[in-house]
């Protein structure tokens, strides 16, 4: 199947967008290098790609950027549709490309209750799986039948 990228004009999008993920100069929130194995194996190549975008981070305060040397360097973010998200960086002079997850929040899953189900979160079943962050409010819901 073939996907149309559109450029995001809407200001209230752009704005929500940039509080969660910072903006074109930021590091993505929760950053962790891969290694080429684990990005291997990652959601990268399973979830459905919402989202990308470029970034030049060079903001030499930022702490994160010096630890990782992305200062100036550019990354490539794929925004995924289970709120994870990953970044590529290749390096032109020591001819490497470097893998990267990101993540708006490092998702604590708890069983719904009550509460949840009354705002229209499923029921786990026999093979339907729901969690909800604790500190989000994300819902995940994995069918895991057949």
């Amino acid at each position: 199947m073939v996907y149309k990228l559109e450029h995001v004009s809407d200001a209230s999008a752009v704005e929500e967008h940039e509080r969660k993920y910072g903006k074109y100069n930021d590091l993505p929130p929760n950053l962790e290098e891969l290694t080429e194995a684990e990005f291997a194996r990652s959601g990268f190549f399973t979830w459905c790609l919402e989202n990308y975008e470029h970034r030049q981070p060079c903001r030499l305060t930022d702490a994160q950027a010096q630890a990782y040397g992305l200062a100036g360097q550019n990354l490539k973010l794929f925004y995924m549709n289970n709120t994870e998200g990953f970044a590529i960086s290749n390096d032109y002079w020591d001819e490497r490309i470097r893998y990267f997850r990101f993540r708006a929040c490092v998702h604590e899953f708890r069983n719904p209750g009550p509460k949840d189900f009354a705002r229209g979160v499923p029921r786990p079943r026999r093979c339907l799986h729901v969690g909800v962050c604790s500190k989000c409010g994300y819902v995940d819901v994995t069918d895991s039948s057949d």
